[in-house]
C-alpha cells in the first residue's frame, strides 16, 4: 500500500521472487512525492560508509542495519546502473542521476513493476485491514471492496507534503491494529523567525556558514553548511538538519535562537583584524562600498542598518563601537525562531509507527502476523542528503523480500 519509493521497491522485490503482487496507490499516478525530491533532481542516496551513514539517522539508525545488510548504497546504485541510469556524486557525498531529474528513477521503477507482473491499482485508498486469528486476511478499501491477501506492506509515508498523498493513512490504520505511534511531526523543515528583516534577504544563499541553535537549559548545537533566507525566515541544508531539534525545543515552549557565523573560517579576532585592515585600506570610501569586500551587498546593507550607521559614512570615520557592532553581525547574526513551517513545507516526517513494534530483521509487525512496514510510515528519519530515500528503498526491499517468503 503506497507507491512511493518504499512501496515500489517492495512490490518489485516480491514480484522478483514469484509472488502475485498488487500495488495499491490512492493517487492517480505513481511516485508523486519521489518526483519532487531533491528539488526534482532526486538525491537518491549518499556514498558515506555504513557507520557514517547511520550517524546521519539520529536516534534510530541502528534499527536499519538489517535492511542495509540486504540493500545499501552500493546495491541501490547497482540496481539502477544495470538498468541504464548513470550518476554524479556532488558536494556532501550526495548522489543524483546524471540526467538531472527524478523521472529517470521513476521510469526505471515503473518498468520493473511491469517486468515483474505487479498489478497496479491507482485511485484506491486503504480504509483498514481485516485479520483472522491475528493474521492478515484482506485489505479493506475506501470504496467498500476488499483485496484478499496473506501479506500487506504499509508504505504510505508520513504526514509531510500532504498534496502528494502523504496524509498519515498508514499510521492511523496501524494505530487501530494496536501499534504504538510516536507522534508524527514535520522534520527537515524551514524555520520562521520573529524578526521581519529576513524578508530583505529573501532568496540569498550563504554558503559554508556555521549555524548554532540555542535555548535556555539546552546544550547548544552547531552545524556547518549552506543557508537560504526566505520571506519569513531561514531554510537550506544547515537549517533543515537542525530543524527537528528546534521543533522539539519549541514544543517544550522554550525560546530558541539561531546564531549565524558568516565567516566561520576565521576566529572573531581574525575577523576583527580583517575589518581593521579593510577599513584602513578603504578609508576614503563609504562604509557601504567597503563592507561589500567582506560580505555580500545585501548582508552589507542589512548589517549597516542594524548597526544604525549611515551607509554613506566614510569608512575612515567609523568608530570602534560601530566596527564592533558590524563584527557582531558578521560572527553572531542572531534570529529568534518563532515556529517551524507546517507539514506542507517539510521534507520528511519525524515519528510514526514505533520501531519497538517492528522486527528490524524482517520489517514485520510484532503485533500482527503478515503485516510489514517500509519507509517514512515508521519512526525513523535521517538528515538531508539522500539518507531518507535510501531508508525507503532499503526497508522496502527487505519488506518485499520477507513478505514474499511469508
Amino acid at each position: 500500500v503506497g507507491a512511493g519509493p518504499a512501496g515500489m521497491m517492495a512490490a518489485i522485490r516480491a514480484g522478483e521472487l514469484g509472488q502475485e503482487v498488487i500495488l495499491v496507490e490512492k493517487n492517480s499516478s505513481l511516485g508523486k512525492k519521489l518526483l519532487i525530491t531533491g528539488n526534482s533532481r532526486c538525491n537518491l542516496t549518499n556514498t558515506y560508509d555504513l557507520e557514517t551513514f547511520i550517524s546521519k539517522i539520529p536516534g534510530n539508525g541502528n534499527f536499519l542495519r538489517g535492511a542495509f545488510k540486504r540493500m545499501f548504497n552500493d546495491e541501490l546504485l547497482d540496481f539502477f546502473k544495470k538498468r541504464g541510469v548513470r550518476f554524479v556524486v556532488e558536494k556532501g557525498h550526495k548522489v543524483f542521476p546524471s540526467m538531472g531529474n527524478a523521472e529517470t528513477i521513476l521510469d526505471v521503477l515503473v518498468e520493473e513493476l511491469k517486468k515483474n507482473k505487479v498489478k497496479i491499482s491507482c485511485s484506491v485508498k486503504m480504509s483498514g485491514i481485516m485479520l483472522k486469528d491475528n493474521k492478515v486476511k484482506a485489505l479493506k478499501c475506501a470504496d467498500g471492496t476488499e483485496i484478499n491477501c496473506h501479506s500487506i506492506i504499509i508504505a504510505t509515508g508520513g504526514i509531510t507534503y500532504p498534496s502528494t498523498g502523504s496524509t498519515g493513512d498508514g499510521i492511523k490504520v496501524s494505530a487501530k491494529l494496536g501499534h504504538t505511534i510516536v507522534k508524527p511531526r514535520p522534520a527537515l523543515v524551514p524555520l520562521e523567525t520573529v524578526e521581519k528583516y529576513p524578508k530583505a534577504l529573501e532568496g540569498l544563499t550563504c554558503q559554508a556558514i556555521k549555524l548554532k541553535v540555542t535555548s535556555v537549559g539546552k546544550k547548544p548545537i552547531s552545524i556547518s553548511g549552506d543557508l537560504i533566507f526566505t520571506s519569513s525566515g531561514i531554510s537550506g541544508p544547515a537549517v533543515l538538519s537542525l530543524s527537528g531539534i528546534v521543533a522539539d525545543w519549541l514544543e517544550a515552549e522554550n525560546e530558541v535562537y539561531a546564531e549565524i557565523d558568516m565567516l566561520p573560517g576565521l576566529t572573531e579576532k581574525e575577523t576583527e583584524a580583517l575589518l581593521v585592515k579593510t577599513f584602513k585600506d578603504n578609508s576614503g570610501k563609504s562604509i557601504k562600498n567597503t563592507l561589500r569586500n567582506v560580505v555580500s551587498a545585501r548582508l552589507t546593507d542589512l548589517f549597516i542598518r542594524l548597526a544604525d550607521i549611515d551607509p554613506d559614512k566614510k569608512t575612515g570615520n567609523i568608530t570602534q563601537k560601530e566596527r564592533k557592532d558590524i563584527l557582531i553581525q558578521i560572527k553572531k547574526f542572531t534570529l529568534e525562531i518563532k515556529k517551524i513551517k507546517g507539514e506542507s513545507h517539510a521534507v520528511i516526517t519525524k515519528g510514526g509507527v514505533s520501531l519497538k513494534d517492528i522486527d528490524p530483521q524482517t520489517m514485520e509487525s510484532r503485533k500482527v502476523k503478515g503485516l510489514y512496514f517500509a519507509g517514512e510510515v515508521m519512526d525513523v528519519d535521517g538528515d538531508t542528503g539522500g539518507f531518507n530515500l535510501q531508508i525507503a528503498f532499503s526497508t522496502g526491499y527487505l519488506a518485499g523480500e520477507r513478505a514474499a517468503n511469508d
